[in-house]
């Protein structure tokens, strides 16, 4: 007969009473749970919240909510109490609704801005209503004191009443994932004690829910360990060292994708039937400046990337010559059917013509780009395209500006090159193609309106003056002089004017960019390139106005493009090469453009307008990482010590786990001789019986006619039957031992604690 379905483990004869070890275990964690997620919340999302929240109501909250589950005993009496709670909050709501839910939209609002900014994801949100200025106040306090206790109550019930691992963690890390996702910056110290508490709730979870006494004692001895290992993994990744897994990165594009993409369901249900993957960027319009006033995002995801290279890439889209005032316009019909005859035998598909000559002998990397809400006839892409192949090699350059594809297309890949600018050798068969196309740029890209070019110059010798002398640093190499008067512009425009989003549109009729410098004074990246563009042309220097988009690349090759990802810039002449690609925007904390591997890892890419082909605008990118060959040296030295800190921690980890266990099973063979219910007893005595049966032992016929009484018997077994059981038990574990080699008995003794 088999008695494999046995249990092994006593069944619950009843709640203990609570311990003071398990409400002090107990109680312990709960608050530091609480007061964890609380500050980590208001801190990393930016919430409102008086300092009483953090230091008054969460300890409160949380002795009452210990208080209710450690002593209140009965599902009758718990019901009572609970349906009291519930009268109380209904009757908070009914007085104080228009505040709760006015100060939860707020704390939604300010949540979804931060996440937004980050990933894209879920989307500006905007409030329906206003209150007067005193009332934000009295609606935070609202919020905060109905949802903390009632959260509170809840996270209390699987800390202290369930004592349950797997629920405490589900209800306390569904608050740091998202922020984990977003890479936003967050407090170190707060996640650490979490995660202590964490590992006390894993490591207290073996003792099972059959003692708070002794479940109470293991989690006062889990805590500190668990606590002292989360410690040790922050020094071991600190903040400023710590690297997005892989996962969450897929799992962030992931869900922006699926955001978009049930935005792009729920719009084509409107009335007027249009849909947000109508083709506006196909009609190629110009650049309408007038148009350029406060910023408003969406936050959907625009485009998807795979493969390039880490850090940030400048995805290039439209380019344009001709400055009105009023607008950037591409150049006219006239003009391209001249270059046309210059060029002779020689295409407009020529890489040298966009946007410069990338023909170094050096691998190149690929970029494959998805568009998300619609398909596009639009290439976008990276610096420098190195030729026309695969999925993009039927696609011509339009207007001397921009690629496009003969259909629109989802995804396709560009290849190009990480090149620095460089002149073309002598013996380059470009050489002499270069100079007719020079001469043409020369001629069509120096153009500066003759009111404008007046205003900018008169401009220029008065924040000259006021600026003081420059302090940029001149850039060295062929390119040097034109390099070094773009970083002198940017200079000039970063302190002379302030980088703002909500920078209203310009009075009617005004130039764009003299309006911007001479009375608005702030502006973003439409009107920092507008001006430096103009600015550049009066130095003799041929540029034009450029729209992409601005993306992060992780080292997963993986990343989403926000629709608040959109950029503008300028793109230089250089002789012998072709078009550079300049940074004017302040916002970016850089100057002319470095290649994508030398950016800076500290340096985040502004937020800014949409391409005028694009349906909606503007966003900041993740924070690029340093290359491994630019790690600065004393994160060299961090990396040297990580090994020896891993196995700290590691070592630190495995002992409390080991002495966790132990100290279950010698607590369960106590049990045997004190707990009351003789027939749990010889159950579990039974199940360490089948276990002794891997190491040698054997069960007598004696032992499972107990057992059998046991687990299918109406009668409970006397005490004098459970101690011939154990003592069988006992004899049977100590000649087991005896027979084991040397260096299995530590094994041994740690599963069965029992002395000769």
């Amino acid at each position: 007969m088999s008695h494999s379905h046995l249990p092994q483990s006593p069944s619950s004869g009843g709640p203990e009473r609570t311990s003071p070890a398990a409400f002090l275990g107990d109680g312990l964690l709960l608050l530091l749970l609480l007061v964890s997620v609380t500050a980590f919340c208001v801190q990393t999302y930016d919430l409102s919240a008086e300092p009483s929240v953090l230091w008054i109501l969460c300890p409160a909250c949380g002795i009452c909510s210990l208080v209710l589950w450690s002593f209140l005993r009965g599902p009758k009496a718990i019901t009572l109490l609970l349906g009291a709670l519930a009268l109380l909050l209904a009757a908070a709501l009914y007085q104080g609704w228009e505040l709760f839910s006015f100060g939860a939209l707020l704390q939604y609002q300010t949540a979804a801005e931060q996440l937004t900014e980050a990933v894209g994801f879920p989307g500006f949100f905007q409030l329906p209503v206003s209150l007067p200025p005193a009332e934000p106040q009295l609606a935070f306090r609202w919020f905060w004191g109905i949802s903390l206790p009632l959260y509170a109550l809840i996270l209390g019930w699987a800390v202290v009443r369930l004592r349950s691992c797997w629920l405490s963690l589900a209800l306390t890390l569904m608050w740091f994932l998202p922020a984990f996702l977003a890479e936003l910056p967050f407090s170190w110290l707060w996640v650490a004690a979490a995660a202590g508490c964490w590992m006390a709730l894993f490591l207290s979870s073996l003792m099972g829910r059959s003692s708070s006494t002794g479940g109470g004692k293991l989690r006062l001895a889990s805590l500190p360990a668990g606590l002292l290992a989360a410690a040790l993994l922050v020094s071991l990744f600190p903040a400023g060292s710590y690297q997005q897994p892989a996962w969450t990165g897929d799992a962030r594009i992931e869900l922006t994708d699926l955001g978009t993409r049930i935005g792009i369901y729920l719009m084509s249900g409107m009335e007027s039937g249009t849909t947000a993957a109508s083709p506006t960027e196909d009609a190629a319009e110009d650049v309408d400046l007038a148009a350029a006033g406060p910023q408003q995002f969406t936050g959907g995801t625009v485009l998807r990337l795979e493969g390039g290279m880490p850090g940030v890439q400048y995805l290039r889209g439209e380019a344009y010559a001709s400055y009105t005032g009023q607008s950037w316009e591409r150049l006219d019909a006239a003009a391209l059917e001249e270059l046309a005859g210059e060029l002779g035998e020689w295409s407009l598909n020529t890489p040298l013509f966009f946007p410069a000559a990338a023909t170094a002998e050096q691998p190149s990397h690929s970029l494959t780009i998805t568009h998300i809400d619609r398909p596009s006839a639009m290439i976008y892409t990276p610096y420098q395209p190195a030729a026309l192949t695969g999925s993009i090699q039927d696609a011509q350059l339009t207007g001397d500006s921009a690629l496009r594809l003969t259909d629109a297309r989802w995804s396709y890949t560009v290849p190009f090159l990480p090149a620095e600018p460089a002149p073309l050798s002598q013996d380059s068969p470009l050489t002499q193609v270069e100079q007719a196309y020079r001469q043409f740029v020369y001629q069509h890209y120096l153009d500066v309106p003759a009111s404008t070019a007046a205003a900018l110059s008169r401009w220029r010798s008065q924040a000259e003056a006021q600026a003081g002398v420059s302090q940029a640093a001149d850039s060295s190499g062929p390119y040097g002089d034109v390099l070094t008067q773009a970083a002198r512009v940017a200079e000039l425009l970063a302190a002379t004017t302030e980088y703002d989003l909500d920078t209203p549109r310009m009075e009617a009729g005004s130039d764009f960019a003299v309006y911007f410098l001479e009375e608005a004074h702030r502006g973003y990246c439409m009107h920092y390139a507008s001006a430096a563009a103009l600015l550049l042309r009066l130095e003799g220097i041929p540029t034009r106005y450029v729209s992409g988009y601005l993306a992060d690349i992780p080292a997963s090759g993986r990343a989403s493009v926000p629709d608040s990802a959109a950029h503008a810039w300028v793109e230089v002449y250089l002789d012998g090469y072709g078009w550079y690609p300049v940074e004017v925007t302040p916002s970016s904390g850089i100057g002319v453009l470095p290649s994508p591997q030398e950016t800076p890892a500290e340096e985040a890419p502004p937020e800014e307008t949409a391409p005028e082909e694009t349906v909606s605008p503007t966003s900041e990118t993740e924070e690029p990482q340093l290359p491994a060959e630019e790690e600065p040296a004393e994160t060299q030295g961090a990396g040297v010590a990580a090994p020896w800190l891993a196995a700290a921690a590691a070592a630190v980890i495995l002992l409390a786990a080991v002495t966790a266990f132990a100290f279950r099973r010698r607590h369960r063979w106590k049990a045997f001789f004190s707990g009351r219910n003789t027939n749990a007893a010889v159950i579990d005595a039974y199940g360490w019986f089948q276990q002794l049966g891997r190491w040698g032992g054997h069960m007598d016929r004696e032992v499972e006619a107990a057992a059998e009484k046991a687990r299918f018997s109406q009668h409970r077994l006397t005490a004098e039957e459970r101690d011939a059981v154990l003592a069988r038990l006992r004899e049977e574990i100590i000649r087991c031992g005896r027979t084991q080699p040397t260096w299995k008995r530590p094994l041994y003794r740690l599963l069965f604690p029992v002395q000769d």
